[in-house]
C-alpha cells in the first residue's frame, strides 16, 4: 500500500485527552502512542494508560483513511480498464491532446436553432443583444418624432414580452423594423402618444409590418380604428399600472 499522508484526525477527542492528562510525563507519553497510531503500529501490551490513549486516538484515523485509499485504488484500476478498452492503454491521454479513440461530441439541436444563442450567424444573436436591437431600431426610426415615447430602458416587462414574440416569431426584430417603417409614416400616428410597449404587444409587430406605407389606418370607422382605440386603452392602463418598463 502506497504511503498515507493525511488521516481524518478527532479534534475534540485530542482536547479531551491533554484536559484529562495532568503531568507532562504523561503527555508525553501519549503524543507517542498518538503518533504509533496515526502510523498504523500495533500497541505494545502493558504500556502505560497515557500511552494507550494515545494510541486509540491515532489508530481511527489511520484505519479510516486506509479504507479511503483502498476505495481510491479500485476506482483507478476501473479507470484504466475502461482506458485500456477505449484508447488501448491504461494511461491517461497527455493534457492538451485529444485522442483519434475520443468520441467528437454533438451539438444538441436545441441549441442551434436557437436564436438566441450565440453564433457566427449575426441573425441569431443572444438575448441582450436584441433588447438592444430592439431599443435601438425604436429610438433611431421615431424616437425623435414628437408622437412617439423614446425609449430610455428595456425593463423587466418590457422584456418579458419581448421575449414572447421571439418565442412566437424567431425573426422578430425584422418584423418589429418593418412595423416601424409603416409607423414613421403612417398619418394615425402622428397626433397621439406611443411608447415602444404598444408595439411589443402580442400580434401588433406582425400586423402593422403587413400593411403598406400608402394605407391610412385612421380611414373609416371599421376595425382599424377600433382596434387602435383598444390600444389606447391598453396605453393608459399600463400607465396607471406603472411598474419597471
Amino acid at each position: 500500500m502506497a504511503r498515507i499522508w493525511t488521516v481524518p484526525y478527532n479534534v475534540d477527542a485530542h482536547n479531551a485527552l491533554m484536559y484529562r492528562l495532568v503531568s507532562d510525563a504523561d503527555r508525553s507519553l501519549a503524543l507517542q502512542g498518538l503518533s504509533l497510531g496515526l502510523n498504523g503500529g500495533e500497541c505494545p501490551a502493558g504500556v502505560p494508560d497515557a500511552f494507550r490513549w494515545g494510541w486509540e486516538l491515532g489508530i481511527p484515523g489511520r484505519r479510516k483513511a486506509e479504507e479511503l485509499q483502498a476505495k481510491q485504488q479500485e476506482g483507478g484500476k476501473a479507470s484504466a480498464a475502461l482506458r485500456v478498452v477505449k484508447f488501448g492503454t491504461a494511461q491517461p491521454p497527455r493534457s492538451g491532446l485529444r485522442s483519434d479513440l475520443e468520441d467528437t461530441p454533438e451539438v444538441p439541436s436545441n441549441l442551434t436553432n436557437n436564436p438566441l444563442i450565440l453564433s457566427n450567424d449575426e441573425t441569431k444573436k443572444p438575448e441582450t443583444d436584441i433588447f438592444a436591437a430592439l431599443m435601438s431600431s425604436w429610438n433611431e426610426t421615431l424616437g425623435h418624432l414628437d408622437c412617439f415615447s423614446k425609449c430610455g430602458v428595456m425593463g423587466t416587462e418590457r422584456k418579458k414580452m419581448a421575449k414572447a414574440r421571439l418565442k412566437e416569431d424567431p425573426n422578430f426584430l425584422q418584423t418589429f423594423q418593418k412595423a416601424l417603417s409603416y409607423m414613421a409614416v403612417d398619418s394615425w400616428f402622428k397626433d397621439k402618444s406611443f411608447a415602444i410597449d404598444y408595439l411589443l404587444r402580442a400580434g401588433r409587430a406582425q400586423e402593422l409590418s403587413e400593411k403598406k406605407p400608402t394605407e391610412k389606418a385612421a380611414t373609416g370607422n371599421g376595425h382599424a380604428r377600433r382596434t387602435h382605440e383598444v390600444d389606447e386603452i391598453f396605453l393608459e392602463q399600463l400607465k396607471t399600472a406603472g411598474g419597471d418598463w
